[in-house]
């Protein structure tokens, strides 16, 4: 086999590993040019230091969502951070497994990160955990306050903000109303791409003969570039999932929207957003989760039997 047809299978596995682990929401977390000392993360909260609050959110999302890595590896310790109480929860221990290319992380790891950063930083986060409890259609992101009760959403994981029509971010519970309304066309996510290291194993390099030609051309025209044999870089957005009608079985907000129609009339991703699992995470929750527990107990469906 030639060379050139060698690096086009192995071009599309790496994505096929990317848009694999988007389905159990799985990440790998490395970046051999991240600096772990706490210098670095000083820098992070520099970098921000003369910016609005809600242009330092935006600047951390998108820092956690390059730093972190897609892919197959699995870290004990990466695994075991969801029974680390907030107060405990040390971002650099994290910071220098990524560098090692350790492992990957959940979302709920990525948004743990974000949320504890921008703590540290002075704006009150939290993570939100939502989806389907005991499926694969879970996922969390990051509630940040921008004033008083004035809470916004962010995703480190796909890496977008939420705002309305208008570009302005938009308050959750707002949003919360708007799902419930169905007036979808007033939520917005950011477009903006990062490019995320994306770490490949010989399994996933054999699961790519499965795949449709349709998949592996889309795949093939969105990877960036080799960095070696084992990692290459992928675009890393809201809409850069590949549509289901290309890759069956891959779009992982396509997936939670269809398991959501079981329950409810529409089958919008957003509409996911209803169902809370757990509480929020993070320095004082108990105020913010009253709230959100008064909100959805008035907008969730009554038949969630259906999904069990």
């Amino acid at each position: 086999m030639k060379p050139s047809i060698i690096t086009r299978w192995v071009q599309i596995a790496s994505l096929l590993s990317f848009a694999l682990s988007l389905l159990g929401c799985k990440y790998f977390a490395s970046n051999t040019a991240v600096n772990t000392s706490e210098s670095e993360l000083q820098q992070w909260y520099q970098a921000a230091e003369s910016s609005s609050d809600i242009e330092k959110i935006v600047y951390i999302r998108r820092l956690v969502a390059d730093t972190i890595d897609s892919g197959t590896i699995r870290d004990s310790m990466l695994e075991s951070f969801s029974n680390t109480p907030f107060n405990h929860f040390e971002i650099n221990q994290y910071m220098e497994r990524f560098a090692r290319d350790a492992g990957h992380v959940n979302c709920a790891l990525a948004a743990n990160i974000m949320c504890k950063t921008l703590n540290n930083m002075g704006i009150e986060s939290y993570s939100y955990n939502f989806g389907f409890e005991n499926t694969p259609f879970t996922h969390v992101v990051v509630l940040a306050k921008l004033s008083q009760n004035y809470w916004t959403l962010h995703d480190p994981t796909f890496n977008y903000s939420l705002n309305d029509s208008s570009g302005v971010p938009k308050d959750f519970f707002q949003l919360l109303e708007d799902i419930n309304l169905h007036q979808f066309d007033n939520i917005v996510p950011s477009s903006d791409t990062v490019w995320r290291d994306l770490l490949l194993t010989k399994e996933v390099l054999d699961r790519s003969r499965d795949m449709g030609d349709s998949c592996k051309q889309y795949f093939l025209n969105t990877l960036k570039t080799s960095l070696d044999s084992t990692k290459y870089l992928t675009p890393i957005c809201y809409s850069c999932e590949p549509d289901s009608s290309i890759c069956e079985n891959i779009n992982f907000k396509q997936m939670m929207a269809s398991e959501l129609k079981k329950v409810d009339s529409t089958d919008s991703f957003w509409g996911t957003l209803r169902f809370q699992i757990g509480s929020t995470w993070g320095p004082k929750p108990e105020q913010l989760q009253s709230k959100i527990d008064s909100v959805l107990k008035r907008l969730q469906p009554t038949d969630l039997d259906k999904l069990k």
